[in-house]
């Protein structure tokens, strides 16, 4: 998914299409005026920001169990890369394992929810993103 305006751009790494298109979906009521990019794993994640450097986004949003390329790993990756490192980046999961919220948040992460069981959570969850986002450059 790409939406319009590039001055906020929320960056995605989500692998199960229903819940891309659910969380776009909520994004859209949420936060109508930020553009989104959506791709389906950590790989494909760090391959756009490597691609795009000159366009740094206002806040990652990955998901923590994905194929390739798993949130955790991506994460540790961003935080090495002198061009991402200062992006703020929210987790989330099904799961709500102690473990790997702690190791998320040690290795970087702003904050960490877990999946909401339902699209008027989830659209409740995509507004609470924009506390973390960083203010968008003018």
């Amino acid at each position: 998914m790409q939406t319009t305006d590039p001055s906020f751009l929320l960056l995605v790494a989500e692998d199960d299409a229903d819940d891309a298109w659910l969380l776009e979906m909520a994004l859209r009521k949420a936060c109508p005026d930020w553009a989104c990019h959506i791709v389906p794993d950590g790989a494909a994640l760090l391959n756009y920001v490597a691609q795009n450097a000159s366009q740094p986004a206002s806040l990652i949003l990955l998901d923590i169990n994905m194929p390739r390329l798993d949130g955790i790993e991506t994460l540790k990756r961003l935080k090495n890369d002198p061009n991402w490192y200062i992006t703020p980046v929210v987790g989330y999961s099904t799961s709500n394992d102690q473990n790997t919220t702690e190791s998320f948040l040690r290795k970087g992460g702003l904050h960490f929810f877990v999946k909401p069981p339902s699209y008027d959570d989830l659209v409740e969850m995509a507004a609470q993103l924009r506390r973390f986002a960083a203010v968008p450059a003018s």
